[in-house]
């Protein structure tokens, strides 16, 4: 199965292996970050090929994901990330603001 279609989104295809590379890419930035069982890492974002990357990369780095939803206000963001004691958080650009209104 490593040539055939793991993931469509938008008109790309990743196969097994390219999804499979991209999470272990991304499951090695972030254990040489800190990520290692116990530690919740978040993510914010819209569906997309990078969410599905980022769902296995944490996996593969022992690290816990937390999915973080977009539409809750300033102190209800706030409070999820505390409470979940987030640790990284990965934020698609549109909503950087409201995170950067706290986390700065």
């Amino acid at each position: 199965f490593p040539r055939k279609t793991a993931l469509i989104f938008e008109g790309k295809r990743y196969s097994y292996t390219e999804l499979d590379h991209a999470s272990n890419r991304l499951a090695c930035a972030l254990v040489a970050r800190g990520a290692k069982r116990g530690v919740n890492i978040g993510v914010m974002g819209r569906n997309s090929d990078e969410w599905v990357i980022a769902h296995y990369g944490v996996a593969k780095s022992g690290a816990t994901l937390v999915p973080v939803n977009y539409l809750l206000a300033e102190p209800e963001l706030r409070f999820v990330l505390e409470n979940a004691e987030v640790a990284m958080l990965f934020v698609s650009p549109e909503f950087t603001t409201v995170v950067n209104s706290f986390c700065a």
